[in-house]
């Protein structure tokens, strides 16, 4: 048995040692490190939408908490207006008390030897008696008031405290579930300005087929107007009609018009003459 605990002590000294070591050198700072990012990249990898429904439901936590506390809240209202109804029968006893007391120490300091209680006879010895005991059981109540009213005062306080407390954690699950819905909200826009983008990459997909629509009904017209020219230039009807090639005239005959005509104008004009 001692050896065992031997072990176990030997183990826990080497143990305790390592981690120090590791605590306080390098390979400490980059296990750490190591430990540090290895769970933001764990909490990265998780969506956005997901972190949300879980902060949903946490918040949807509170509210069972909340209700405890309310409960407790609840239990101690109760016990404090219990203990002020027996502070305030206290009072009143030993307000009566009181009133006896006095009673009794007028009539030991005024000299009778008789006197009557609650319809019994007692004589000055026996109130005395009564009176001293009285007295001391008085002074014990008085105390007792004075520690139970400074008690109540206490718990007075504590509970206002609880009811701020119930208060802050109501509105902290409010301001809570506003941030989330505004966190939503912020999401939702960035998944639209997401989706946006991806719109416009279609736009441009579009475009370039809107482009290409028009380059095909382009070639289209051009293909409709070579055939209405080709219908107008190249068959015939409005075609220009071909020209036949003269027969050279003689250049004797040539001659003779040249000298009938010119001969004729020249002796028309000797005869205006």
């Amino acid at each position: 048995m001692c050896c065992r605990f031997t072990k176990l002590a030997v183990f826990a000294v080497v143990f305790a040692g390592l981690f120090s070591v590791l605590s306080f050198t390098k390979v400490g700072s980059y296990a750490k490190l190591a430990w540090k990012e290895a769970r933001t990249s764990v909490s990265q990898a998780v969506p956005i939408e997901v972190e949300i429904a879980r902060l949903k439901e946490d918040v949807k936590n509170l509210v069972p908490d909340l209700n405890k506390n309310i409960t407790l809240v609840a239990n101690e209202m109760a016990a404090i207006e219990k203990m002020e109804r027996e502070i305030n029968v206290t009072k009143t006893n030993l307000s009566e008390q009181k009133t006896r007391l006095v009673q009794m120490a007028n009539w030991i300091k005024g000299g009778e030897t008789q006197f009557i209680v609650n319809s019994k006879v007692y004589n000055k010895d026996q109130i005395a008696e009564r009176m001293a005991r009285d007295y001391e059981s008085y002074k014990r109540a008085t105390s007792e008031l004075s520690y139970r009213e400074r008690e109540l005062a206490i718990k007075k306080r504590a509970l206002d405290s609880a009811k701020e407390q119930l208060q802050a954690m109501k509105d902290k699950e409010q301001e809570l579930k506003l941030q989330i819905a505004e966190l939503e909200a912020e999401l939702k826009a960035v998944r639209v300005a997401q989706t946006r983008s991806q719109f416009q990459i279609d736009d441009s997909r579009l475009s370039d087929i809107k482009q290409s629509l028009e380059e095909l009904r382009t070639r289209v017209n051009a293909e409709r107007y070579r055939v209405e020219l080709e219908g107008q230039f190249a068959n015939g009807n409005d075609a220009p009609a071909s020209v036949e090639k003269a027969t050279p005239r003689p250049v004797q005959d040539l001659a003779k018009e040249i000298v009938e005509t010119l001969e004729g104008t020249a002796n028309v004009a000797n005869d205006k003459k």
